[in-house]
């Protein structure tokens, strides 16, 4: 894949689990080993335990 289309991916599953999740994505940059996420979930949401 190229590197555009690993971050267009990567942005669509963040946007899709995070619609399951009830969170707001606010902002997604992507680096080329990392990215940057800022969201608004509610104060109640239990990010650990709702992983498993």
């Amino acid at each position: 894949m190229l590197e555009n289309e690993v971050v267009d991916l990567l942005k669509q599953k963040v946007r899709e689990i995070s619609e399951s999740f009830q969170v707001e994505v606010l902002n997604l940059e992507c680096d080329k080993d990392h990215f940057h996420m800022i969201f608004k979930a509610k104060p109640t949401l239990d990010i650990p335990r709702s992983a498993l």
